[in-house]
């Protein structure tokens, strides 16, 4: 038989110490452990698709909810509807224990499980976002579309994803590494409260960069950061009477005996299991986004025309509309992406896409939108190519004009000349002459390198 015992702790707790114990434990472990169904439903489905990085980091962005997704605001207290209901369950649960436990003296054994439940628990979800900010996923570079959009044009969170994703070619990796780094400190009791400080200073970075910037991922990283306050919270008298006070403070001796049997059995699975998912996690990554380019869309775009072009020629229902800075229905430029997107500018005025960015799996180029989402200066295209009739057929990737489709035939006179001529949805009929502009890009050519532009 098993036994799982503490050494070195045989103190006996305060009244409020018990009584707050059982409302955080009760708390911690409804917020932590995955008890809805929901959570096996798509764990069966990332084993079904074949372990798509997608299903694997959704995984780790587990939380209870009892509300529907969408049917609550993502901002101010409203966001944090499902903290309340785990709050009034944990009170309740707290009161009944301590009527049925109330001979109890001290709950060392359950702390020191809670414990090991959030740092692993705390562990996935960094280390998670670590690896997909390593192969920058969750902040990619720019697109040419972006480059041709005005600042202004952007929402808070599309402004502060590509400002950051460029900052430098190895920010956004090294970000990623901290993450890591905190992620595998919280492994080893000797240093969960170095790990759980260096996530919590990193996470309060992050929480403020999600109201500031209206990212969409304050409860998550608020969630986040208080397990990693909880965690830190066990080492705080000794801390602060050592760089505070400057008293003597003990180090932490107590560890855990479990003896050959069940439980040490199931430890030895449960952490090969969590080094099996994390190793499982970072080559589908690299491997997903290798392959298909996510978040942007997978299919390929017409060969040899990526690039920006100038709209030299534009008739529209047969009548030649010249260059406008107001005329609404004339295109001003137009963007050939390397994958299945165009994007066109003009004086229109954009309804924004206003999604937050998620990393989600078997989406199709369509509603791959991470490119279009929070830009209100162009209107973005998701197209399929027929090469055979040399003709492409549009579809906007706007949530808010989903209805606009163009079907347009394509001639290629000379290597930086397309011609454009087709119809929309209602019926428009369009010719369009594009121009390719060689342009050359700072963030492209390096900018500390002197360029002639």
């Amino acid at each position: 038989m098993a036994k799982h015992i503490l050494t070195g702790n045989n103190t006996e707790w305060k009244r409020y110490e018990l009584n707050a114990f059982r409302f955080a434990f009760i708390y911690f472990f409804i917020q932590a452990f995955p008890l809805s169904w929901r959570f096996y439903k798509d764990l069966f489905t990332a084993i079904g698709s074949g372990f798509q990085f997608q299903d694997l980091f959704g995984l780790t962005t587990y939380m209870p909810r009892f509300f529907p997704k969408g049917s609550i605001s993502t901002t101010g207290f409203a966001a944090y509807a499902d903290w309340g209901i785990v709050l009034l369950i944990a009170a309740g649960g707290a009161i009944i224990w301590s009527i049925f436990d109330r001979d109890r003296k001290e709950y060392n054994q359950w702390y020191y499980w809670l414990r090991v439940l959030l740092r692993y628990r705390l562990a996935i979800a960094v280390i998670a976002f670590g690896i997909i900010k390593l192969f920058s996923i969750q902040l990619p570079p720019p697109t040419i579309s972006d480059l041709h959009t005005n600042y202004g044009e952007f929402l808070p969170w599309k402004a502060y994803s590509l400002t950051t994703g460029v900052a430098s070619a190895y920010y956004e990796p090294a970000l990623g590494l901290i993450e890591i780094l905190g992620g595998v400190l919280l492994l080893y009791r000797k240093t969960i409260s170095i790990g759980a400080g260096l996530i919590a200073a990193f996470l309060i970075n992050v929480l403020l960069a999600n109201y500031a910037y209206e990212i969409g991922q304050q409860v998550y990283s608020a969630y986040l950061l208080v397990i990693a306050f909880f965690l830190i919270w066990y080492d705080t008298p000794r801390l602060f009477n050592l760089l505070v006070l400057q008293k003597r403070a003990s180090a932490n001796r107590i560890k855990p005996i479990i003896t050959a049997g069940r439980w040490a059995k199931a430890r030895v699975v449960l952490k090969s299991a969590f080094v099996v998912f994390i190793l499982l996690l970072g080559v589908a990554t690299y491997a997903g986004h290798k392959k298909d380019r996510f978040p942007f869309p997978e299919n390929n775009g017409l060969a040899g025309a990526e690039g920006y072009y100038n709209v030299k020629k534009f008739i529209l229902n047969n009548q030649e509309r010249p260059y406008s800075f107001t005329d609404s229905l004339r295109w001003q430029d137009m963007v050939f992406e390397k994958w299945g997107t165009i994007s066109i500018r003009s004086p229109q005025r954009i309804k924004p896409d206003l999604s937050t960015p998620e990393i989600i799996s078997l989406q199709t180029d369509l509603e791959r939108n991470y490119e279009s989402a929070g830009n209100a200066g162009r209107a973005f295209y998701s197209y399929q190519i027929d090469t055979l009739h040399h003709k492409l057929s549009l579809q906007n990737k706007n949530k808010n004009y989903e209805e606009e489709k163009w079907v347009l035939q394509y001639n290629r006179p000379d290597s930086v000349t397309i011609v454009l001529t087709g119809v929309n949805q209602l019926k428009d009929s369009v010719h369009v002459v594009l121009n390719k502009v060689n342009r050359k890009y700072l963030l492209k050519e390096g900018r500390r390198k002197p360029i002639k532009i």
